[in-house]
């Protein structure tokens, strides 16, 4: 088994609406994994080709929402973080912005 850090972001915003009123998840394949907002969280996958995505449950319970899940590719870099950010409207999904290099 594989693993990759995730970082789950907000946009500026409505951050502060999410980060008080929702939890992320990290959703790999069909794996949910709760994470925290704006910390690395590294999460198991099944395989390098694997799919993976942020989403949010509001109070924690209900349905996941937001989630667009991108494909790793084979070969991804197992030091760099992928970080994820919803838009500039609540409804908006949790996006790949962009990879961080991890320095430790």
């Amino acid at each position: 088994m594989d693993q990759v850090t995730v970082v789950a972001r907000t946009h500026w915003f409505n951050g502060w609406f999410l980060r008080l009123l929702s939890t992320p998840y990290a959703v790999t394949d069909s794996a949910e994994h709760r994470i925290r907002w704006g910390a690395a969280s590294t999460v198991p996958v099944t395989d390098d080709d694997a799919r993976i995505g942020v989403a949010v449950r509001y109070f924690d319970r209900g349905s996941l929402l937001g989630l667009e899940k991108v494909q790793l590719g084979a070969g991804h870099d197992h030091g760099t973080e992928l970080v994820f950010r919803n838009g500039f409207w609540n409804h908006d999904p949790f996006r790949l912005v962009g990879t961080a290099v991890r320095t430790d």
